[in-house]
């Protein structure tokens, strides 16, 4: 379906509520951590004993501990140069379920390696109360008030990190008990944050007890929804990955499903993520779940691996409209098994990189490619398939790529100066241009799409919706 498109546009300042606090001299760069090379990769609730085969696997973040930081765990980290984040508020000593503040974590505010702070893990569930019975989620507000504490007290400008749980993705998830399909909280738990978080399982722990397993197009579905619900304010976009049996009941994801996750979350605009190491069920946990499986933490390698090596491009800024797509046949609202496909284009030195992920949908694809250039130069060079050695040859700036079901292929392609790459945001308006309003992109869509127009001047506008019939939608 083709649409015009308008809507109504209000230019205004918003501030977000960590600018409310002062920032130290040494504010910290926390948009890539002052290092163009460094995604944070995150291992979670882990002993400092096997930090060396952590950091030989790729991970450069310790996330939370079981009981808080201690001077050893520190001394640790501080020996093997691992980042680390640290919760707010620890558990007290086992068997107690009473928080208390981290003042090992306070009293280590200056400390370069500690990256952010926590909140505690996935408020957005029905929580249990002291019987043991499931009541609400947590109220939104009490996240925010939290948040408020933390920068009053850490004036570094260190981030705070909310991971909430899978009804960011699924956004019906019985695990939030009365408060499932209430989406509108979410954009109000994220306030109490600068990186916004979450976890889905949909292999090893499927979205709800009748769902269908291997639906792996909810990783990107949930950080597309945490994008959404912040309207892209916060500092980042986490999110978690599976790698083990963490339910117990032989669901295990293959390398093949790690590696589609892991990209299908950095296509959709992730940031950073965290593998969830160990087993939760049955009792008791097994923590070193991940450790002790060869295969799984081979498959962990190669991710982490092409993540570091493409750190550089997923860095950079993302280049809105150096490229057409078209998919044949053409997924639809109405036909939702034909397979979507979403992608991220990037440019670093004289190399365009176009990383794709096949989502939704079983009814294989051809998506079409066209380069577009400013001058209307033809580009001559093949186009690198990463990790599957091979290549696609370009013929008038086109080349053509079949998604099968949830895949992923990353693109690149050499001898591109970024100057001669068509962009929205490079396109000046024309002295005697009011308005100019560039094509939407993806063009052809599903449930999204984005539309860049600029201004001569700052004003409001109004964009309208009409179907093929002339209607106002």
């Amino acid at each position: 379906m083709k649409y015009k498109v308008c809507f109504l546009l209000f230019i205004a300042v918003f501030f977000s509520s960590s600018t409310l606090f002062a920032q130290s001299e040494n504010e910290w760069n926390w948009g890539n951590y002052g290092d163009s090379t460094f995604i944070p990769i995150t291992t979670y609730l882990q002993s400092t004993a096997d930090i060396d085969t952590y950091k030989e696997a790729g991970f450069n973040v310790y996330a939370n501990f079981w009981y808080g930081l201690t001077e050893q765990i520190l001394s640790d980290l501080r020996a093997k140069n691992m980042h680390y984040l640290a919760t707010w508020e620890k558990h007290a000593a086992w068997p107690s379920k009473e928080m208390e503040p981290d003042l090992v974590a306070q009293a280590n505010i200056d400390d370069p390696l500690f990256i952010a702070w926590g909140h505690d893990d996935e408020p957005d569930n029905a929580q249990k109360d002291e019987d043991g019975n499931y009541i609400a989620c947590v109220d939104p507000q009490v996240i925010i008030e939290k948040y408020n504490e933390i920068k009053v007290f850490d004036t570094t400008g260190r981030q705070v990190m909310l991971n909430c749980g899978a009804g960011v993705a699924r956004t019906d998830a019985y695990i939030r008990g009365s408060c499932a399909g209430n989406t509108d909280m979410y954009t109000e738990y994220y306030k109490g944050c600068d990186i916004a978080s979450y976890d889905i399982y949909p292999v090893a722990s499927p979205p709800s007890p009748i769902e269908t397993n291997n639906e792996l197009w909810y990783v990107s579905q949930g950080v597309q929804n945490m994008r959404e619900f912040t309207n892209d304010s916060n500092d980042a976009y986490w999110f978690n990955l599976e790698c083990t049996e963490i339910g117990g009941k032989g669901l295990k994801p293959t390398p093949e499903q790690m590696w589609t996750e892991a990209w299908m979350g950095i296509v959709a605009g992730g940031t950073g993520f965290s593998w969830f190491p160990f087993t939760v069920s049955p009792l008791p946990h097994n923590p070193r779940a991940l450790l002790e499986d060869p295969e799984m933490m081979a498959a962990v390698k190669k991710v982490n691996r092409s993540v570091h090596d493409l750190a550089v491009a997923i860095n950079s800024e993302t280049i809105n409209n150096a490229i057409d797509v078209k998919v044949l046949p053409t997924p639809a609202p109405w036909d939702p098994t034909i397979v979507e496909v979403d992608y991220l284009v990037k440019h670093v030195g004289d190399t365009l990189y176009i990383f794709t992920a096949g989502g939704k949908g079983d009814v294989a694809n051809t998506a079409t490619f066209t380069i577009k250039t400013s001058d209307g130069s033809d580009i001559t060079s093949n186009v690198i398939v990463m990790y599957q050695e091979r290549e696609i040859e370009i013929v008038d700036n086109t080349f053509s790529q079949e998604y099968v079901g949830q895949e992923i292929h990353l693109f690149k392609i050499g001898g591109i100066s970024k100057d001669i790459l068509t962009s929205l945001d490079d396109t000046p308006l024309l002295a005697d241009e009011k308005l100019k309003l560039e094509q939407n992109f993806p063009n052809p869509f599903n449930d999204e799409t984005f539309i860049t127009f600029k201004l001569s001047e700052t004003t409001n506008i109004e964009l309208a919706v009409y179907d093929l019939f002339g209607k106002k939608i």
